[in-house]
């Protein structure tokens, strides 16, 4: 016998999914179960920190069937009634229901306006007969809410899905110029704190199609950025779904290097370079700035050992002109004993013991 006896045709779940948790996932999932087609309504206002295009393509991703109507909401009109009078808040979202699915017989939520919602649209369209049903409304199964997992992330890991948990990773980025150490300590510190880290899309680029082989060219910095997140994204996924501790994500190099890089060579940056350093994926929480303390060494792809002291310089005046956490990073290798690795550690620790140093500027010398 079915968990859920009553099969409906076309069933809707609205909500801002802001952010998607398991909550919700539960919630579409048993509504999913009572339909024989599903409307899921995205909505979202211009002004919220998380992007209603990310809200959406999270749960596109997940409900990607034909069974499935996903729909993005971006009309910029409010979200609560003003109070139990207020005909013109149910009117307008009413009339935004009925156009996206004009054959609705039930509304499925896990808050208290289905009852009334599915009232006024039996009360307006008298020949409709709406039924409301209520999942999990006392949230005894997934006790979380979004204004939770919203103030703190980390806390409520268990109950974010893998597909969100890449947007709320602390981020961990090393910058800094050529041969300072920085694709070593990214390796050692992911693999100290049980996840892969992302390497530096540019190097791996520049190896496969550029060295040895031609010159580089500024198309070729756009198509670095665009690979760098792309391939971010992919590490993120994969350690959400995989690793041992999904909550860091160590990135060798961002797009603020690759942004220096393009003035070196062209005294120009391409305007993809600039956009996507908006890309959540690429917005550290904190910067370890590897200084140059460390002799350059020719490893046959890098250039410029007389530019370290001014790329350093530039490095960290961008770091301070966007106001962002950042410590710097410095020591030698002296046999068995890394003193990068240990600064970096503590460092990176004192921040996951108290998260509010991920949010208050600060360097270290």
């Amino acid at each position: 016998m079915s968990k859920f006896p009553n099969i409906y045709k076309n069933g809707l779940v609205l909500g801002k999914f802001y952010p998607f948790h398991k909550g919700h996932q539960y919630l579409i999932e048993s509504a999913a179960k009572q339909c024989e087609r599903l409307t899921v309504l995205v909505c979202s206002l211009k002004d919220e920190t998380i992007p209603g295009n990310l809200r959406y393509d999270w749960i596109r991703r997940t409900f990607g069937s034909s069974n499935f109507n996903i729909v993005h909401i971006t009309d910029d009109v409010m979200q609560y009634p003003k109070g139990d009078e207020d005909e013109f808040f149910w009117d307008v979202w009413i009339g935004i229901i009925m156009q996206e699915l004009p054959n609705i017989d039930v509304v499925f939520t896990s808050e208290n306006y289905g009852k009334e919602l599915a009232k006024r649209i039996g009360f307006k369209y008298p020949n409709m007969k709406i039924d409301s049903v209520e999942v999990d409304k006392l949230r005894e199964k997934y006790p979380v809410s979004g204004t939770a997992i919203r103030n703190n992330p980390l806390e409520n890991w268990q109950y974010i899905p893998d597909i969100v948990k890449p947007y709320f990773m602390k981020k961990i980025v090393l910058v800094g110029p050529e041969s300072t150490g920085k694709s070593m300590l990214a390796t050692k510190l992911a693999e100290y704190y049980g996840s892969k880290h992302v390497p530096e899309y540019g190097r791996e680029y520049t190896e496969k199609y550029v060295i040895g082989q031609r010159q580089i060219e500024l198309d070729d910095l756009e198509y670095i950025a665009i690979g760098h997140v792309k391939f971010a994204k992919e590490i993120a996924l994969d350690n959400a779904r995989n690793a041992k501790n999904s909550k860091l994500l160590i990135l060798d190099t961002d797009l603020i290097v690759t942004q220096i890089w393009s003035e070196i060579y062209f005294k120009k940056v391409p305007k993809k370079v600039v956009s996507l350093q908006n890309d959540y994926i690429q917005k550290g929480d904190l910067y370890l700035l590897m200084d140059i303390d460390i002799d350059w060494v020719d490893d046959g792809t890098r250039e410029f050992p007389m530019l370290r002291k001014w790329h350093y310089d530039r490095i960290e005046q961008e770091l301070k002109k966007r106001n962002l956490n950042y410590v710097k990073i410095g020591g030698n290798y002296l046999g068995n004993r890394d003193d990068r690795f240990e600064m970096a550690k503590k460092i990176i620790d004192e921040c996951i013991n108290d998260g509010y140093l991920f949010k208050k500027f600060y360097t270290y010398t």
